[in-house]
């Protein structure tokens, strides 16, 4: 992928805090779902998990869906229902289909809790601004955000988010609900995604690491 297009998160979660520090309140995390609304991605269970955090008092975040929703208008108008039925309203904003480049940097993190998966661009545009991730153990995931990247010229890299079983709607929860409260853990796949995009995903690199295969 071209990195260039993709800059550090414009507003990051600590500087969100400090700006807030003065006026008593604590800014809302902002968590970001960014796929079609068809089964397979499973919206459905993040909704679920949702509203576990906010039985469990959990109040302090926002969930933004972005994506396609006329692929299969049944299933999104289920999941419409579901978050209205369920009381999350304030919780959860159906944006519709953005430009993921331009908003991705407004995000704290993004969460795909999808049944499969190839290797997801819209994981490795999220890890080139800096997000951790939340998904599940599917196609290239694993590689993409838990196994340690060396390439041999620069210090291995460690992960850069958490991934839960698909259909794990607890799971899910819990994992959201870890990176909210462990801050230096948060930071540290903060610091790792954009590392890993930039040393084994960038463009440049994958071109390298091709003519070495063919010369």
């Amino acid at each position: 992928m071209t990195l260039e297009k993709f800059g550090p998160a414009r507003l990051r979660l600590q500087e969100r805090r400090a700006q807030a520090a003065g006026s008593g309140e604590q800014p809302a995390w902002r968590l970001a779902y960014c796929a079609r609304l068809v089964p397979i991605k499973e919206l459905i269970d993040l909704v679920a998990s949702v509203s576990e955090l906010v039985q469990a008092g959990v109040g302090n975040f926002t969930l933004d869906v972005m994506g396609h929703a006329e692929e299969i208008p049944h299933y999104a108008a289920e999941c419409y229902r579901r978050a209205s039925d369920l009381g999350l309203d304030d919780y959860i904003c159906f944006r519709g289909n953005l430009n993921m480049a331009e908003v991705l940097g407004d995000y704290d993190m993004l969460i795909l809790p999808s049944y499969n998966e190839g290797q997801p661009l819209v994981v490795m545009e999220a890890m080139a601004v800096g997000l951790p991730i939340i998904g599940t153990p599917v196609g290239g995931m694993e590689q993409l955000i838990l196994s340690s990247l060396d390439d041999g010229t620069e210090p291995a890299v460690g992960p850069c988010g958490l991934l839960v079983r698909p259909g794990d709607v607890s799971g899910l929860a819990a994992a959201m609900r870890k990176l909210m409260n462990d801050a230096p853990l948060y930071s540290f796949f903060a610091e790792n995604s954009r590392s890993r995009v930039a040393q084994f995903f960038a463009l440049d690199k994958a071109m390298t690491a091709y003519r070495g295969i063919y010369t």
